[in-house]
């Protein structure tokens, strides 16, 4: 009866401690670092350029709207200033601003910025 007594605190202390491991190790593993998510983003958008044979120049990454602007300098005289969304799908986004391109090309046109950020994208041009 004395050893039944000595065993049953130990046990639900025992229970307790793992339980509390458990709980905080479980934890850990689902905290998100916003850094992570950041670089992830950062490293799918280089990736999704250098496989679209595009070359951006001084690249910014703004966390406060969410927004990630570069140039590309097709002629040197004229950059292109390109605003992608974190939030939408990039690789949409990317082959977007790769028909705008196309298209501005054919048409022998000058554009000086093409916003795809917002819920409505749009591209300002030169005048002529």
């Amino acid at each position: 009866m004395k050893l039944f007594k000595i065993i049953i605190p130990i046990t639900g202390l025992l229970l307790v401690v793992i339980a509390t491991i458990w709980i905080s190790t479980s934890r850990l593993v689902t905290r998100l670092n916003p850094d992570s998510i950041n670089n992830e983003k950062l490293n799918q958008i280089h990736f999704l350029l250098s496989t679209s044979l595009i070359n951006p120049v001084q690249f910014t990454y703004d966390l406060s709207n969410r927004q990630i602007s570069f140039f590309i300098v097709e002629n040197p005289s004229q950059p292109i200033k390109v605003i992608l969304s974190t939030d939408k799908n990039l690789y949409q986004q990317v082959s977007s601003f790769q028909k705008l391109l196309k298209i501005v090309k054919m048409n022998h046109q000058q554009v000086r910025i093409i916003d795809l950020s917002l819920n409505h994208p749009y591209a300002t041009f030169e005048n002529n």
